[in-house]
């Protein structure tokens, strides 16, 4: 099994995850993939919410779903705080050769081309298991707004164990 990054350590590990009552824990691993991802296959990681990745013989540059990372450093802008740590945690979830499973929401493409996706990889929501590191927040652009209440949970399950960006000390 592949060896998590400290800071990705769950902080909830015998939850459930909520469906429809407001939740207050969540777990990455509980929230499975629906029945119609389509498997993908990582290239490399961009930053912390970008990766690319074939998907039906198609080389796509896909755009995590549901999170926001701290921008990575880039045309001399210095790296926003925990930027490295969560591109590190999304490298070491999703290495390069890994399979990875897809699924979309209702649109399927921002405005820049990339593919919106919900990732799964071993049966562990990706999207979820950064928001629990409290690596990245949440982030909705409607119409796009599945898995609402498990973000939020794992957003406020970070944020109460101070995790990330909600420890007082981490930037």
């Amino acid at each position: 099994m592949r060896r998590l990054l400290p800071w990705l350590l769950l902080v909830c590990v015998a939850c459930t995850p909520r469906t429809t009552a407001p939740a207050t824990t969540t777990d990455a691993a509980g929230v499975p993939a629906p029945a119609d991802a389509v498997p993908a296959v990582v290239e490399r990681v961009v930053d912390g919410d970008t990766l690319v990745a074939e998907v039906d013989g198609e080389r796509e540059r896909v755009r995590l779903l549901r999170i926001d990372a701290p921008e990575a450093a880039r045309d001399g802008d210095p790296a926003e705080c925990l930027a490295d740590a969560a591109t590190a945690a999304l490298e070491d979830l999703v290495p390069p050769g890994s399979t990875v499973e897809l699924a979309t929401d209702v649109e399927r493409r921002d405005r820049f081309g990339r593919l919106l996706a919900h990732v799964w990889v071993d049966g562990t929501w990706v999207n979820g298991a950064l928001l629990e590191a409290g690596l990245v927040q949440v982030l909705t652009i409607p119409p796009n707004v599945a898995y609402d209440d498990e973000v939020r949970a794992a957003q406020a399950d970070a944020r109460e164990a101070a995790a990330g960006l909600w420890d007082p000390a981490a930037c």
